[in-house]
């Protein structure tokens, strides 16, 4: 009692009439409130008693230009007012409104211009709508425009959806009718990439031959076409040319994954053609140099090389951030003042006036950077931090602080949902860690919430199926419900994929219906090469990160050597 009054008269004595604890009720009262209603939460917050006098006040403007956004002044009669009040409404999270207003002004007849902006704002809404109807239409609709950059990605779109005819029949017509504008090597690259897939692979590879012979106009177009030319010379037994292509590659890369990919590569290539030492080590250099990485995790697959379990403390210490060299006193106030209101989009501004030059820092300084990044959980912060390690000093960084860049909070709520549903724990802190970064309040650009990123949509179907009490959009920033939902959207996967983790995984990031034809048309039964031949870029990096991630966490919580576990590979 005596040390509470204390601290109530210390807080009064310096300007406050609350208590710490006071305020950081209050603020997280707000925070609630700015999910239903951020007018609100932002009248709330400025008449709050404690905030003028609150010492950091870039913390409260912070949230201010939040909370207290208002929509643009505009003629509701112009389509162009109107299309920037749509894109504030989706900033907002009110897609339903922008829909609205986007479709209100293609009726107003605006100019080509106009019309072609309208047009990108309703894909965006389409994707956060999931509606492939309305996304295939409005592809259609800008492609017609001689909108050429949309030609190319309407025709992936069906593509994607089987409708391969039809996609080879628009980027004819956009070969012939742009022949300055559009990229010629993008589009050559897609249509090499559709004859693969009908098993035309003379034809493909021409094209990419074609393709790599027009100006480069995209650098990962390029380097997509390099590896995807490279890998069908491979999948055709052209071994030889396939090696040439991947080193004349390694040789100019600056891109670590992609130099590391086609190392991992040329090492099958070598296994092949019975270098069995060469390859051998190939694959010993990328454990060695990426220790972290997916095809490291192969490579010990490959040698049949176990994996060692890390041996780290198992509760973490964390120095006060006060001990840094270059934070004075005021700095790490309003550090753990943004602490306690769980401000993580503040704390990664705050933290990157520290992380310049991080790696010619102190190494005690290092350290409690790292700490506390990882008690404040900023994961993907801290993996960008540490993965731009110098190479030489990326071993000692990683042998360092692999515990911090791994994290397992609510471990224990994760385990009794996996045990419940029969999933891996693993399994499932690899795919929080990915979708949100262990964020409980993460919300993405196509609304999907909390730490297993549930879509609204597909929430309400799994709680009304599973009895589960789900009223309100918002509930599903509370832990236990994200995972009570999360890990049996994860566990419906596994079900209609029968038991295959791979395209599981990968239907949890693209959906079911794009898994579903990549399974159909793609013959291959190799595991390994259906990854590297998933048709989106972001669902490929997604499958590789999981299966790494789960590697690491065995590695973390077991106490022995294992293998690579060969289930996981399973066959198509």
């Amino acid at each position: 009692m005596l040390a509470k009054t204390l601290i109530v008269f210390l807080f009064t004595a310096f300007g406050y009439a609350e208590s710490r604890e006071e305020i950081i009720k209050s603020w997280q009262q707000i925070r609630e409130t700015s999910l239903t209603n951020k007018a609100k939460a932002c009248s709330d917050l400025q008449n709050a008693g404690w905030v003028k006098k609150f010492k950091h006040q870039d913390i409260i403007q912070f949230k201010l230009s939040d909370y207290c956004k208002v929509p643009p002044d505009v003629d509701k009669n112009n389509p162009e007012g109107l299309l920037k009040l749509a894109q504030f409404y989706r900033s907002e999270f009110q897609p339903l409104e922008a829909e609205k207003l986007v479709k209100s002004a293609l009726k107003l007849k605006p100019s080509k211009n106009l019309r072609i902006l309208l047009l990108e704002e309703q894909l965006k809404l389409d994707q956060i709508f999931q509606n492939k109807k309305s996304r295939l239409s409005t592809l259609k609709s800008l492609s017609l425009l001689d909108s050429e950059k949309y030609s190319i990605d309407y025709a992936r779109i069906l593509w994607t959806y089987s409708q391969t005819k039809s996609a080879l029949a628009v980027l004819a017509r956009a070969d012939k009718k742009w022949k300055k504008s559009v990229s010629r090597q993008y589009l050559y690259f897609i249509q090499g990439r559709i004859l693969d897939e009908q098993n035309k692979t003379s034809q493909a590879l021409k094209l990419f031959e074609k393709a790599l012979k027009e100006k480069a106009e995209d650098s990962d177009v390029l380097k997509n076409l390099i590896n995807f030319y490279s890998w069908k010379l491979y999948r055709t037994n052209k071994l030889t040319k396939s090696l040439e292509v991947l080193e004349k590659f390694t040789a100019t890369s600056t891109d670590r994954f992609t130099f590391v990919r086609a190392q991992f590569w040329m090492a099958k290539i070598h296994q092949k053609l019975k270098r069995e030492e060469k390859a051998k080590e190939i694959w010993n250099q990328i454990i060695q140099e990426d220790p972290l990485s997916y095809y490291s995790a192969l490579s010990h697959f490959e040698l049949k090389k176990p994996f060692q379990p890390f041996q780290f403390a198992k509760n973490l210490k964390v120095t006060s951030i006060k001990d840094h060299s270059k934070i004075d006193s005021d700095a790490a106030d309003k550090w753990r003042w943004s602490e306690d209101f769980s401000e993580k989009v503040f704390q990664e501004s705050f933290i990157s006036n520290y992380t310049n030059n991080f790696y010619e820092q102190k190494e005690k300084d290092q350290r409690i950077l790292i700490e506390n990044m990882w008690q404040a959980g900023l994961t993907n912060a801290l993996t960008y931090l540490l993965s731009s390690a110098p190479i030489e000093k990326r071993q000692a960084a990683y042998d360092s602080y692999t515990p911090f860049l791994f994290p397992t909070p609510y471990l224990e709520q994760i385990k009794a949902q996996s045990l419940e549903l029969k999933l891996e724990p693993s399994l499932v802190l690899s795919l929080i860690r990915q979708e949100s970064g262990f964020n409980p309040m993460a919300r993405s650009r196509t609304d999907a919430l909390g730490l297993m990123q549930v879509m609204p949509k597909v929430a309400r179907k799994i709680a009304k199926d599973s009895k589960i009490t789900f009223k309100e959009d918002t509930e599903l920033f509370d832990t236990e419900l994200n995972l009570k939902i999360g890990t049996r959207e994860l566990q419906n996967r596994l079900k209609e994929f029968k038991g295959n983790l791979v395209l599981a995984i990968a239907s949890y990031n693209a959906g079911s219906d794009p898994v579903q034809g990549w399974k159909k048309r793609r013959k291959n039964k190799n595991i390994l090469e259906f990854i590297e031949e998933i048709p989106y870029e972001e669902t490929r990096s997604y499958v590789r990160l999981i299966l790494r991630n789960q590697i690491i966490y065995k590695r973390i919580d077991s106490s022995t050597e294992f293998f690579f576990p060969e289930e996981w590979l399973k066959p198509i």
